[in-house]
């Protein structure tokens, strides 16, 4: 996701349908409280840079 990538082209590189990547997007907004996918990116980025 913060490599920009569409939920097709994560399917696509998954081997899975874009259906369950939608589903599994889902959840995790949901489990994070969440609505966007920019939310998940600016959730996720603190956490991943080495301070």
């Amino acid at each position: 996701m913060i490599a920009g990538r569409s939920n097709t082209e994560v399917a696509h590189l998954l081997f899975i349908s874009e259906n369950t990547v939608k589903k599994h997007l889902n959840s995790i907004y949901s489990k994070l409280e969440i609505t966007k996918r920019i939310q998940l990116t600016q959730k996720i980025l603190p956490n991943m840079l080495i301070p």
